[in-house]
């Protein structure tokens, strides 16, 4: 059975210290193996112990850490095993199963629960209704966050959903100890815990849309966490990623990490992280209004006309031009909205029955935190399985149903026709669109 997580949290107003303190002293752990200041320095949503949801009260919560430390674990030392069964094996020995307690036990202690912002507000027009798209809070970017945006009625004369809340502010102490019933001895659980820790911290975050920045960490003390100097990251990772091994997981061995140069506070580097995706991932032609984008660069639309034959009169695809998806291999599900009177109806790319699964982005993108209030812009592609490798069946989804192959994704011959990609593939392209817009060369870790 998975032990019971051991979590005291509180509000640095709402409890005498010396309580704390005692609730600290006496949480049943054994040798402590990291006790840590964490900041969180961009917004945070969910975290709580309702899946997406923002508790002020409890915005921290150790099962939730637990599956980070998990999955970072996983990125850090999977390419070290032979076998997919050999790494759950002793996944299974340091995090717990459902048959095996941990040998890590978790306390949080929030230290600060910060503030509650509404992400976005509706503001309305001079006919009075709504507009359309909420105003976000500054530096706060809209391309992360449409998630949080709310939603309004058809009529736009009424708000059908606000806008999410966030956090801002949260701080907690985060300490791991060595559980009685682990079988590892310290050295060895510090070592692995502590690859985790790291990973977490420097590419991970806390609460929903992590890997668009939200809840991003700072650790102000403790090792290995000390200020990081961000020309020796590569170096700092190596010491941390074990082999190449497993291809079926996401991993940092074989990464790909572009940094921006020009530190800027947290929010402001967020915000050029993200705006490298979005500026990529929605690249447009001019268009002939300065207030109206032209189409799009990208072949996925005018693939989608010629499949349903519908177009408008406006867009009409090239006949003779082959039907392209490369943006599939960035994430799934895609969600494909044509606006125009004779175009298709909404199409969906994603995974299996319906295109009702996901694929996970590989891309991170998030600010690098390299002290309590400088930032820089990072992009991370970790090493994952491709769209079109057999763990996954693409399908494209909407007035007609097709299943998509390799050649459909990434081939080399349609990379050159697409002007985006400059003959590189979807994943190839991002890091060498990121590389020129932040300054900054792609590093293998």
């Amino acid at each position: 059975m998975l032990r019971e997580e051991s979590v005291y949290m509180v509000r640095r107003s709402s409890l005498d210290p010396n309580v704390v303190r005692d609730q600290l002293t006496n949480a049943p752990r054994n040798n402590e193996l990291f006790n840590l200041t964490i900041n969180v320095i961009t917004p945070m949503f969910g975290g709580g112990y309702e899946a997406g949801e923002v508790d002020s009260e409890r915005p921290i919560n150790a099962k939730e850490i637990r599956g980070h430390l998990r999955f970072w674990w996983r990125a850090c030392k999977g390419g070290g095993f032979r076998s997919a069964e050999e790494m759950f094996e002793k996944e299974a020995e340091i995090w717990g199963s459902t048959d095996k307690p941990s040998a890590v036990d978790v306390v949080v202690e929030v230290t600060n629960a910060g503030r509650s912002v509404a992400c976005a507000r509706f503001t309305r027009g001079q006919d009075g209704l709504y507009r359309a798209t909420p105003t976000f809070e500054q530096n706060w970017p809209p391309y992360a966050l449409f998630p949080f945006q709310g939603k309004l009625t058809q009529s736009k004369q009424q708000i059908e959903v606000n806008p999410s809340n966030a956090l801002t502010g949260v701080e907690f102490r985060l300490i791991l100890s060595r559980s009685a019933s682990s079988t590892l001895s310290e050295e060895e659980l510090r070592e692995e815990v502590g690859d985790a820790l790291w990973a977490w911290i420097t590419f991970g975050g806390i609460g929903a849309r992590t890997r668009r920045g939200c809840g991003a960490l700072w650790c102000s003390n403790g090792y290995p966490f000390e200020q990081l100097d961000p020309n020796r990251l590569v170096e700092i990772a190596g010491s941390h990623i074990d082999g190449n091994g497993i291809a079926q997981i996401p991993k940092l061995s074989g990464a790909s990490l572009v940094v921006g140069n020009n530190p800027a506070n947290p929010l402001t580097a967020w915000c050029r992280a993200v705006e490298v995706i979005k500026d990529f991932r929605q690249d447009r032609n001019q268009g002939q209004q300065h207030n109206r984008p032209g189409r799009s660069r990208w072949p996925e639309p005018d693939s989608i006309r010629r499949i349903s034959g519908r177009a408008c009169g406006k867009h009409q695809p090239n006949p003779d031009a082959p039907n392209y998806f490369p943006r599939a291999d960035l994430g799934l599900p895609i969600v494909f909205h044509f606006k125009d009177r004779g175009d298709p109806g909404d199409h969906i790319l994603g995974i299996g029955d319906r295109a009702k699964g996901r694929m996970a982005s590989p891309v991170i993108a998030k600010p690098l935190a390299i002290s309590e209030t400088q930032a820089l812009p990072m992009i991370l592609l970790l090493n994952a399985p491709h769209a079109w490798e057999s763990m996954y069946n693409v399908i494209l989804c909407g007035q007609v149903e097709r299943p998509l192959i390799e050649n459909d994704i990434n081939d080399p011959a349609k990379n050159a026709k697409v002007a985006p990609l400059r003959g590189q593939s979807a994943r190839e392209a991002l890091l060498d669109f990121a590389a020129r817009r932040l300054n900054g060369e792609v590093v293998e870790l």
